[in-house]
């Protein structure tokens, strides 16, 4: 059984003080490389710097991107790279900061082949994606475990149903959650941000045989296209995300997601990129523990369970949840309104 998750300013159930929390950290020095994206926002930073920092990773790589030209950006941006800079470990620290604004699509892809030009794995962090204590050795343990395996793409620290039924540490999932995540250069290299064979692709089934719903399927399709236009000024997306999703499912690639949630994203409300309803269902899900040793599956199956449920919790919308967003775009027309 997982242990009870102890992280205090996130967990609510738990109830037990942040700095345990830490405490259990530095019992576990990571060992794989760590990856750390940055932009504008200090309290978030800073929060997510202190569990690296008791991590202690040997190799810290620092990805930031630039500001844009609004007010007080500029300064935003000059404290979060003052706060990762703050290195008191014995660690090898890489920044990557851009001058100016690249947003999510090429900060993030053109970030992470610098990483993997250098190192042949990554444990990846946003600067809002709150790792709980298990969260390091469960990617350093796994990172080496299915190195060999290329069918394993993607290690998820990210569990949007909190937590599983099961008697394994993990299960196998075709669908895969990128706040607090890792992956080697073997996997990244199959990865386009552009999209190159999305139009060829396009032309029959590109998800056939995977457990997505027809919506949700349709809504990728449309991302996809979207994205992979070469007119920047008609994307109505800039991320980065959406390719990977689209990479790993066109190799038939799997992911690890933990049996409970390991990383709690605390950037939800009006200053995140995308992210923006404060109240999501997905905003400060519990960030909990595994009890080590691990206990892998007998086999590689994906399990159907999760992905059913994910399907029908997150992918399907409450009849609140289509209300809620019913509300929000009247209050956006009115706004808009002469």
């Amino acid at each position: 059984m997982a242990a009870r998750a102890a992280y205090g300013s996130i967990d609510g159930e738990g109830g037990i003080d942040g700095r345990l929390s830490l405490g259990l950290m530095r019992d576990y020095r990571v060992r794989h490389p760590v990856a750390f994206l940055v932009y504008k926002r200090p309290d978030c930073t800073r929060e997510v710097f202190a569990r690296i920092r008791a991590a202690r990773p040997t190799r810290l790589f620092v990805i930031a991107d630039g500001p844009k030209d609004k007010p007080g950006e500029a300064e935003a941006c000059r404290e979060v790279r003052r706060i990762v800079s703050d290195v008191d470990w014995d660690c090898e620290v890489s920044i990557d900061a851009a001058d100016v604004n690249l947003g999510l699509r090429r900060r993030v892809s053109g970030g992470l082949d610098w990483v993997f030009r250098q190192s042949e794995t990554a444990i990846i962090l946003e600067d809002d994606c709150i790792p709980s204590p298990s969260f390091f050795r469960f990617c350093d343990e796994l990172l080496d475990r299915y190195r060999d395996e290329p069918r394993v793409m993607t290690i998820c620290g990210s569990n949007y149903l909190g937590r599983l039924d099961t008697d394994t540490s993990y299960v196998f999932t075709v669908r895969c959650a990128l706040w607090g995540w890792a992956t080697w250069r073997r996997a990244w290299e199959t990865y386009d941000v552009d999209l190159a064979s999305w139009p060829r692709n396009r032309t029959h089934d590109p998800f056939e045989g995977l457990p997505l719903t027809p919506k949700e399927a349709r809504g990728l399709a449309e991302c996809l296209d979207n994205l992979a236009d070469e007119d920047e000024s008609r994307r109505k997306f800039d991320t980065w995300d959406y390719q990977w999703f689209y990479n790993c499912y066109a190799r038939k690639g799997l992911a690890v997601t933990p049996r409970v949630n390991l990383v709690s994203n605390v950037g939800f409300g009006e200053d995140a990129t995308h992210t923006k309803v404060k109240n999501h269902k997905l905003a400060r899900i519990p960030a909990g523990q595994l009890e080590f040793p691990l206990v892998h599956p007998r086999s590689m199956e994906v399990s159907m369970e999760f992905e059913r449920a994910y399907a029908r919790r997150i992918i399907n919308k409450t009849m609140g949840e289509r209300l809620a967003n019913m509300a929000r775009r009247l209050m956006r027309r009115v706004a808009l309104a002469p």
